[in-house]
């Protein structure tokens, strides 16, 4: 089935339970929120206004004026506030309203905002799946390595969107039984193009971070055969780190006697199946932009051969696991805290066990 294809009901959309988790996602770009400006961003569900104030600070709340309806990007920014283009009422950066033309007493009505945290060229906003006013339930980790090692910025890429769910990337990290068949060629950088002879062996392992609950860590040690030979200077290992339910997740790289190199891959939904997927990368001077590129090109080539399985899968609620699977059960416990209690079961299909 190509893209175009595409039903507008996707029929995998039922057998996930929750399509926008709880969790911080990047919003957008700080390059595109200019001081000054009002922006639409349609995502999780919603749709949002997002602006940044003369002060520089960015805010973003829900963007239907509760006036009339009105979308508030369409208006004009005030100060710190953001007026609506449809009556010109003035609502300040913590969503209250603040101002109407011509008249003195207002009534009361405010703008659901949303936490914000803007760092390293990007503006993150905290979605609650159960929805409300509430705070954030943990802060934004600022990622200690750019700031303390002196990191510089080299490159940043937008794959598009993905027909998939926000979950399956988290799914992946403990899917240890598809290293070896998705994965097992070595591919070029970017690419989806495999080279004779070279082979990749890979030695996984996944835990949740003991101080941090949200956050779950998997790592994977590699090294390339040529013709079955083990090439003992081609091996590397790579840290994943799942900062939350999956909209933000980093991938710090360890480049003997070169550097680091730290790695953001993004997911922000659109729809139950639908992720804007954007990659921005961070490297110690010792590592050169077009060694970085190849780096994340590597991994991108990887993304791209699981691109085409979890744009075509469904959810499997009760999975028959056998041994060489990794510890799907304990990702799964993991990732409930992010998706709202009240949520409805899924469709099941009986197991192949219980017949």
């Amino acid at each position: 089935m190509t893209r175009s294809d595409a039903p507008a009901v996707d029929p995998r959309a039922g057998s996930y339970a929750h399509p926008f988790p709880t969790g911080w996602y990047r919003i957008a770009g700080s390059r595109t929120v200019a001081r000054g400006s009002a922006h639409r961003v349609d995502a999780l569900g919603e749709s949002f206004v997002v602006w940044r104030g003369d002060s520089g600070q960015v805010y973003v709340a829900e963007g239907y004026c509760p006036h009339q309806g009105a979308h508030l990007a369409g208006g004009r920014v005030d100060g710190e506030g953001v007026r609506c283009p449809f009556h010109d009422w003035r609502f300040a950066g913590d969503g209250a309203l603040d101002a109407i033309p011509g008249l003195e007493r207002l009534p009361r009505a405010r703008l659901c905002t949303r936490p914000v945290h803007e760092s390293h060229g990007t503006i993150w906003m905290w979605h609650d799946a159960a929805g409300g006013r509430r705070p954030a339930a943990y802060p934004f980790d600022p990622v200690d390595p750019i700031a303390a090692r002196g990191m510089r910025f080299c490159g940043e890429y937008d794959a598009g969107v993905a027909r998939m769910h926000i979950r399956e990337f988290a799914e992946n990290s403990v899917d240890f039984q598809h290293f070896a068949h998705v994965h097992g060629a070595f591919t070029v950088p970017w690419t989806t193009l495999t080279l004779p002879l070279l082979r990749l062996q890979h030695k996984p392992r996944w835990w949740v971070d003991a101080d941090r609950p949200h956050v779950a860590c998997f790592e994977d040690e590699s090294w390339t055969t040529l013709r079955g030979r083990v090439l003992e200077s081609t091996r590397s290992v790579v840290q994943v780190t799942l900062f939350g339910p999956g909209g933000v997740n980093w991938f710090h790289f360890k480049i003997p006697s070169v550097g680091e190199l730290l790695l953001f891959q993004t997911h922000l939904p659109h729809g139950p199946l639908e992720q804007r997927v954007t990659f921005r990368w961070y490297a110690d001077p010792g590592i050169s932009k077009a060694l970085a590129w190849i780096i994340v090109g590597q991994w991108v080539a990887n993304w791209k051969a699981d691109l085409p399985l979890w744009e075509n899968k469904r959810f499997v609620d009760r999975p028959v696991l056998v041994s060489l699977d990794g510890p799907v059960r304990q990702l799964r416990k993991w990732y409930a805290q992010f998706l709202p209690p009240e949520d409805p079961p899924r469709a099941r299909r009986p197991s192949l066990a219980a017949k």
